[in-house]
């Protein structure tokens, strides 16, 4: 009947044969068989085999004591071996099998540490998602670049007052007269519309009447239709392909009929795929600027800043000076219209007209600015949050190293004994190595899980898809 008591006894008792272990190192090596004894044990192995290979593990006691003396030498005349001892192997193996069989034996420790990286990586990458997701709002666009909205200082009483909104007529007068512009494009909003097909009538509030440059300044995918033509024609439409499935289900709505307000007949002439979730431009239909008319506007009326204007320019570096060539246009503008009045000129001449500016569409979500110069964009929750996230990284850090350090005195024993077996210092920095990368992976792991299966959450809390 095999008893490893006194097989373990009988093994430390050969130990003590060599005058080099005294009776500490003795206890520790001992120790090292017990653990590798148990764990063999927990693979399945009985008693004597575990036992055995255990002994082997560790080398019998005369190889224990030729390598100390050996590594001992070394250690006097601080010269490096050739090649590392035969006995290294034998003791670790494989560092990540090392390490994780510590995980095992040390289920608490390695459960708070892993929880802690998890939670910390998991709350971090949380918030530079949503992060990413405001930096990245309308860069889908092909010319986001060079794309502008015309924006305009007034000047008043209580302050400088800024509107992003501006006249009917701008878009194609700047065009023509400034020649770093490219194009020029019109929205309009045209409230609430009444709209039908046969049986099946909607009121419509996201209906945009916008110039037919839109759609090749703004780089919306079409699902049907033609980019270039689509809103030539003053009676076509260009349906979100929401809406296109909702008056015509699973037909093919090109060239159909809709009815708006019961009196306007507009011929389907696209079908615009769904814009992002990060598109800071969002509609329902399109119209062309020109159906405005049948709907009582003047868009030939100066003095009414109602719609808003953008610009695709050339170059983008030119924007600040395009701006100031704006407000020197509308200037002259101004004074042309009341030259002939003596009375309204001198008015004109008392007061500060506006000044344009050119707002990046890039900007657009994160910039705006309105009002009397408050910032409505997100790039302060932007800049919070990503310090937020850095310091939770941080905080889980030094968790970690915290965790680490609180292990170290029971661990100094360990470096001891392995040094004594014949470990060099880099085979034991590898080991710690292996731990802290091993560790680190299965928390980014549990990291990786949490947020695949809280995401959808997290999306309706912050208002993201």
């Amino acid at each position: 009947m095999f008893e490893p008591e006194k097989a373990i006894r009988e093994w430390a008792a050969k130990l003590r044969r060599h005058e080099e272990f005294d009776e500490p190192l003795v206890a520790d090596l001992e120790l090292q068989l017990r653990d590798t004894f148990e764990q063999l044990k927990k693979e399945g192995l009985a008693d004597e085999e575990a036992f055995h290979k255990a002994v082997s593990r560790m080398g019998p006691p005369g190889d224990i004591a030729a390598e100390y003396r050996k590594n001992l030498s070394l250690a006097l005349d601080r010269r490096r071996p050739w090649r590392p001892s035969r006995f290294v192997p034998a003791l670790g193996g494989s560092y990540l099998k090392t390490a994780w069989r510590k995980m095992m034996r040390q289920k608490g420790y390695a459960f708070i540490n892993i929880a802690g990286l998890a939670v910390g990586l998991a709350c971090a990458l949380f918030i530079l998602l949503w992060v990413q997701d405001e930096l990245g709002y309308d860069r889908f666009h092909a010319n986001a670049s060079t794309l502008f909205r015309v924006e305009q200082d007034q000047s008043g009483g209580q302050g400088t007052f800024h509107v992003n909104v501006s006249q009917y007529p701008m878009g194609p007068a700047i065009q023509e007269n400034i020649p770093e512009i490219e194009a020029a494009v019109r929205m309009g909003f045209t409230g609430g519309l009444l709209v039908r097909s046969g049986d099946r009538a909607f009121f419509e509030n996201r209906v945009i009447a916008v110039d037919p440059a839109f759609l090749t300044a703004f780089t919306f995918p079409l699902l049907r239709g033609d980019r270039d033509g689509a809103l030539a024609d003053p009676r076509s439409i260009v349906l979100s392909e929401d809406m296109a499935a909702k008056y015509f289900g699973s037909e093919d709505p090109l060239g159909k009929t809709l009815v708006v307000n019961g009196a306007h007949s507009l011929a389907v002439t696209g079908v615009a795929k769904k814009p992002p979730a990060n598109s800071s431009l969002r509609f329902d239909m399109l119209v062309p600027f020109e159906f405005l008319r049948s709907l009582g506007v003047d868009i030939d009326r100066w003095g009414s800043n109602t719609i808003l204007t953008w610009v695709e320019l050339h170059d983008p570096q030119a924007a600040a000076a395009v701006g100031d060539k704006i407000t020197a246009f509308m200037t002259e503008l101004v004074y042309d219209s009341v030259r002939d009045n003596p009375e309204a000129l001198a008015r004109v001449r008392s007061r500060q007209l506006p000044r344009y500016s050119l707002r990046p569409l890039t900007d657009l979500r994160l910039k705006a600015v309105f009002g009397f110069g408050q910032t409505v964009g997100t790039i302060d929750s932007v800049r919070s949050f990503t310090a937020i996230a850095l310091l939770v990284l941080l905080i889980a850090c030094i968790n970690f190293m915290n965790l680490a350090t609180a292990r170290a005195a029971g661990r100094a024993k360990e470096v001891g004994l392995r040094k004594v077996a014949g470990a060099l210092r880099r085979n034991i920095v590898s080991q710690f190595y292996g731990e802290s990368a091993l560790t680190t992976l299965l928390g980014l792991i549990v990291a990786l899980v949490a947020i695949a299966a809280l995401r959808p959450a997290f999306n309706t809390l912050a208002g993201k898809e």
